[in-house]
């Protein structure tokens, strides 16, 4: 209803004729969803309009949970203020123990809707008062009236019990004539009024001012199965690639080929087979790397020139990219594969497993490797030796929707590498360090966002051991405040230092920082790292001054774009350097072009002085 009125202020409309709830939203157990409001054209005279939500999980189908109509506010009468409360004769409701209640019918609120303070009730009429909950009261400006305490207020008709005739679990189902009158209330007082078409609400703030104006609310109720989110398909956003076994059976007809570079008559093979080529001892894996593709580019090159190989088909042969085993092989097998959008059906790449002990220089061992790789049809084909302990078997190469961490509940645990080395071999671990009674100084953090940096790329693939484990900075929400710690309090959202990735974190109260107004917790966990990096690179080392002349280098990565806003809002003259193709960031940055220069070479010393 919030969003719908929202959207109905920015298109002109302020009152919300109808908006009937065709489906709950139920959100995934890890992750979010995505929403979309919707308002159709004006339909004419009237200016009325149709407003929907929907809703999907990641790039899965939009599913719509609610469809209305808006129209231009009608200039009725607005409700008058309250003049006395509680009203006289009006009987108390009991609430103390309301939740508890609520709970064993099944409505399990959590802390943020359990906002319902007092009630009073005279026949069909229901008088309630509700607050927003200590640690969420601040969100009330980022809405026209908070969801969470607008539904505690409806929680009066439970606790009065007349809200669902046949005991169940009844929603809001049907709004009708909903005007808001004024926004960012945190304390409500509400008089709800049953008749035959549902209930009348009318909401004020705590001097008595009118807030929210619904003609009538229809109360549906909903099963168990409607809830539960079953039958609702998780589609996953994040791909890899997956090797498959191809079907097609190696041919018994000898494949006519040649080796690059060979003379075969006057005729030109129908198959050029070229197997990269294999650095000289003491290269380099870089410098090997360097030379392979070079190479392979030539051949590449000259082959696509020339009109005599139409009708011909080039193999780049690798020997263990698969396994890990060829850097210069990936960089080919990257370069041809870049080749081959722009050609196909010209270029073929097989990555033979060295397990398999086959010889690109051995005619019988090429003639064994074509006749399974071509009779595929395949832009890429892997040979690997064959499971049942005889020849050789083809595989290709196929998008695959990558399979994610299940993250379980509770928070003791974190996500960690269990092979350095192995990105791949991610982890849930026990963490039970998150749960230990805090020092002096100490803070709690329930992280909801937390930020990834090159630490974590090379500790992930055993690059370096530090002993910290993955995860150095985060954003969230005080949790518990240990002794001798001032300035934050519980509830409070965060960032800064916070190690782990996992749902809690211990921190020194001095590593942490109100998030700004405005900020969300992913770009507060963005933050922490790359700025104080470079406020300690520029402010606590170099002791930059107004007017001085900076050059940052790479200054569209993580820390160099700290670093370019840094020096500019200290005043001082920013030269900086990125690839170009990332130089365009740096111009957005407000970076001059006399002062931009390439990472890529040293044209940037002469350019520059």
């Amino acid at each position: 209803m919030d969003l719908a009125v929202h959207a109905g202020d920015l298109a002109g409309c302020g009152t919300l004729e109808e908006l009937t709830l065709q489906e709950p939203l139920v959100l995934p157990g890890s992750g979010g969803v995505q929403l979309q409001v919707h308002v159709g054209d004006s339909d004419g005279d009237s200016g009325r309009r149709t407003v929907t939500v929907s809703s999907r999980e990641r790039e899965g189908e939009w599913v719509r949970h609610a469809v209305g109509v808006l129209a231009p506010a009608d200039g009725g009468p607005v409700p008058a203020p309250l003049a006395a409360w509680p009203p006289a004769g009006a009987e108390s409701v009991p609430v103390d123990d309301a939740y508890e209640k609520f709970a064993q019918r099944g409505y399990g609120y959590g802390p943020a809707f359990q906002g319902l303070r007092q009630v009073w009730r005279a026949g069909d009429t229901v008088y309630a008062e509700a607050d927003l909950p200590q640690g969420i009261d601040s969100d009330a400006a980022g809405f026209g009236l908070h969801p969470a305490l607008l539904d505690a207020a409806l929680h009066s008709l439970l606790a009065a019990g007349t809200s669902s005739g046949g005991g169940g679990t009844g929603l809001p189902f049907a709004w009708s004539g909903v005007r808001l009158l004024a926004g960012g209330a945190r304390h409500l007082r509400v008089v709800l009024a049953r008749g035959s078409g549902g209930v009348s609400v009318t909401a004020f703030d705590g001097v008595g001012q009118p807030v929210l104006q619904v003609r009538s609310l229809a109360l549906r109720e909903v099963s168990a199965g409607q809830l539960s989110g079953s039958g609702r398909q998780v589609r996953q956003s994040l791909f890899t690639v997956d090797w498959v076994p191809l079907t097609a059976q190696a041919s018994t007809a000898a494949v006519e080929w040649a080796r690059h570079g060979e003379s075969v008559g006057s005729e030109l093979a129908p198959v050029v087979v070229a197997a990269v080529p294999v650095a000289a001892p003491g290269t380099s894996a870089p410098q090997a790397a360097q030379l392979a593709a070079a190479t392979v580019l030539g051949w590449v090159q000259q082959w696509l020139a020339d009109p005599e190989t139409d009708g011909s088909r080039l193999v780049i042969w690798t020997q263990g990219v698969a396994a890990g085993q060829d850097l210069a092989g990936a960089a080919v097998a990257g370069l041809v594969r870049s080749a081959q959008s722009e050609h196909p059906g010209r270029l073929l790449l097989v990555d033979v497993d060295p397990a398999a002990g086959l010889d690109p220089d051995r005619d019988a061992d090429v003639d064994a490797v074509l006749s399974v790789a071509l009779d595929a049809d395949e832009p890429e084909v892997r040979i690997r030796p064959a499971t049942d302990g005889g020849g050789v078997a083809a595989f290709g190469r196929r998008l695959a929707r990558a399979s994610e961490l299940a993250l379980p509940g509770g928070s003791g645990w974190r996500v960690e590498v269990a092979q350095p080395g192995d990105l791949g071999s991610a982890a849930v671990v026990d963490a039970p360090e998150v749960g230990a009674e805090l020092s002096e100084g100490q803070v709690r953090v329930g992280l909801r966002a937390a930020g990834v940096n090159f630490r974590d790329v090379v500790t992930g693939l055993g690059m370096v051991a530090d002993n910290r484990g993955l995860g150095g900075e985060g954003a969230g929400v005080v949790l518990e405040i240990g002794p001798g710690v001032t300035g934050l309090t519980v509830g409070q959202p965060v960032m800064g230092l916070v190690p782990g990735w996992g749902p809690v974190g211990i921190v020194d109260s001095r590593l942490l920082a109100p998030i700004p107004q405005g900020w969300s917790f992913q770009q507060a966990a963005a933050v922490p790292v790359g700025f104080l990096t470079a406020f300690y690179a520029l402010r606590d080392l170099a002791q930059v001054r107004p007017g001085q002349r900076v050059l940052i280098h790479a200054g569209t990565g993580g820390v160099g774009t700290a670093a370019v806003q840094l020096a500019k809002a200290w005043g001082l003259e920013v030269f900086a350097t990125a690839s170009p193709a990332k130089q365009l960031a740096l111009r957005a940055m407000g970076v001059a072009d006399t002062h931009i220069a390439s990472t890529r070479d040293l044209a940037f010393c002469e350019r520059f002085l």
